[in-house]
């Protein structure tokens, strides 16, 4: 975090579109190429790029304005969320001692608890144009306009990345944030979210939609709400959904690159070609499956992979689409332990991997 464009444009090498991003009234995190020697290698160890924003709240111009007095230069601060990893943001005081006092050495209480908790928003220019990485803070909850009506839909998501959705007549109104839902606290952030979107939408949804998969707690979610449940296959969904924020009709050819969804045929797919003609689809081709050792845990520890030890006798074997084999691919080239601290490392290695020649 920088106090302003000035020392944002020290740090890294801005577009006008990135630095149109940066000032912009939502003021979203945007992924910028850093420039050489000017950041730790501490910050996103082994990439080009890094996240940067603009301080965007009166306490945050404040210790800038301190800083710099101080300083006698133009700050530059590492700045990360109030939540231990995988787990919602605090939202009040008492929150904050407890499950931050084992992490931070200063907590800043404030008079006034958060109504709303919302992650910063996260984005890109790709071809010119922004994309979002995470949709947050500032843009939440603007509905994306269906270009037609239809009945009142809640939609609970997946487990991973995890995001609610409201419809209202022509319009879909996005939550922020969720994230995982491998926890308490985030189970119950999500909870919090479906009741807080259909309160200020004075929405009462006439079904549930969820993922496919049996085992999702994002089901288990959807089925609580006693709504007729209308369950989705999990790259359709990914297809669907740029369908609609993009207004297509008729038929629609989608790639969806995707790692583990569970297919329609109870098997694990993950990197599929689907065509979609209104609610009427087919799988149209996929990547070829692939061994995993050791299930899902494979996708944390990369050299299951990278390295035969699917030849163990000891390492049980479960059988994945290609999608985690964009991963895999990426470990081998770049990460040296072949193991993930982090979600979606590999992908952000191998997007900074200058391409074979």
């Amino acid at each position: 975090m920088v106090g302003n464009i000035k020392a944002a444009r020290g740090l890294a090498k801005l577009t006008e579109a990135e630095e149109a991003l940066m000032i912009s009234a939502a003021s979203p995190i945007v992924v910028v190429e850093a420039r050489a020697g000017e950041v730790s290698n501490l910050v996103s160890p082994g990439l080009g790029r890094i996240g940067l924003m603009l301080a965007h709240t009166p306490l945050h111009h404040l210790l800038f304005d301190a800083l710099a007095k101080r300083l006698q230069c133009l700050p530059v601060l590492v700045a990360t969320s109030a939540n231990p990893g995988g787990e919602p943001l605090v939202a009040d005081n008492a929150d904050a001692e407890r499950r931050l006092a084992a992490i931070a050495d200063l907590i800043v209480t404030h008079d006034r608890d958060i109504a709303v908790r919302a992650d910063d928003s996260v984005m890109q220019v790709i071809a010119g144009a922004p994309a979002f990485i995470r949709r947050a803070r500032g843009f939440v909850p603007e509905p994306v306009d269906l270009a037609e009506d239809g009945p009142s839909v809640i939609a609970t998501g997946a487990d991973l990345k995890n995001t609610v959705c409201v419809t209202r007549g022509r319009e879909a109104f996005l939550s922020q944030h969720v994230g995982g839902l491998d926890n308490a606290e985030a189970i119950r952030f999500q909870r919090e979210a479906i009741s807080h979107l259909c309160s200020i939408l004075d929405v009462q949804p006439q079904f549930a939609a969820c993922d496919l998969h049996p085992d999702f707690r994002s089901r288990r979610m959807a089925e609580d709400l006693n709504l007729p449940i209308v369950p989705v296959q999990h790259h359709l969904a990914h297809v669907a959904a740029v369908a609609a924020e993009h207004r297509l009709k008729g038929r629609v050819v989608g790639l969806a690159l995707d790692g583990h969804g569970f297919g329609a045929d109870g098997t694990s797919w993950g990197g599929e070609m689907l065509v979609m003609d209104g609610h009427h689809w087919q799988r149209t081709g996929a990547l070829a499956p692939l061994p995993l050792p050791g299930g899902d845990r494979a996708a944390r520890e990369l050299g299951a992979w990278v390295l035969p030890r699917f030849r163990r006798r000891d390492v049980s074997i479960s059988h994945h689409n290609s999608g985690r084999a964009i991963a895999a691919s990426c470990a081998s080239r770049r990460c040296s332990s072949a193991a993930c601290s982090h979600p979606g490392q590999p992908a952000w290695a191998g997007s900074s991997m200058p391409p074979r020649r």
